[in-house]
């Protein structure tokens, strides 16, 4: 299941202010939801992901979001903004620099042992603030993204 395409320029009226979808975000094939660049006012960007509502899960998703958003977790990449759009429930995060799958595929397929280290370290990290308060259920290269330097 999937949400219906949606066009550029489309207008996101979610629960903290207005986006508008500048294009579609490749993503990983067994990525939950649809992903887009979207931009507010002051033409930040972001990456918003869009979950349809009737898909297994869908409110469990959203609701890490929101968790997320709230506590603020070290390396885990926060919600800005989230809502409804038609037929999905949306999330906006802050748009990462690159997956780890994405980088791996870019360096061959592996990592020098201190940079294997500082990613594995900080991905502890993260698991270890969000123990005992979400379940991530889908660790995989693709779902660990750098952004600030994590």
């Amino acid at each position: 299941m999937g949400v219906a395409p949606l066009a550029p320029g489309t207008e996101l009226e979610l629960t903290r202010k207005t986006w508008r979808v500048i294009s579609p975000l490749p993503a990983d094939d067994s990525a939950f939801g649809d992903l887009y660049i979207v931009e507010d006012e002051q033409h930040y960007e972001a990456a918003a992901k869009f979950i349809d509502r009737a898909a297994p899960a869908a409110e469990r998703e959203v609701l890490i979001g929101v968790a997320n958003e709230a506590a603020q977790h070290r390396n885990v990449v926060p919600v800005i903004d989230y809502g409804e759009h038609d037929d999905a429930w949306v999330l906006v995060m802050r748009r990462a620099e690159v997956s780890l799958k994405k980088y791996l595929e870019e360096r061959g397929g592996s990592l020098e042992v201190d940079e294997a280290v500082r990613v594995l370290t900080d991905i502890a990290t993260a698991l270890e603030d969000i123990d005992g308060v979400l379940v991530h259920r889908d660790l995989k290269p693709a779902n660990i993204l750098l952004l600030d330097g994590a």
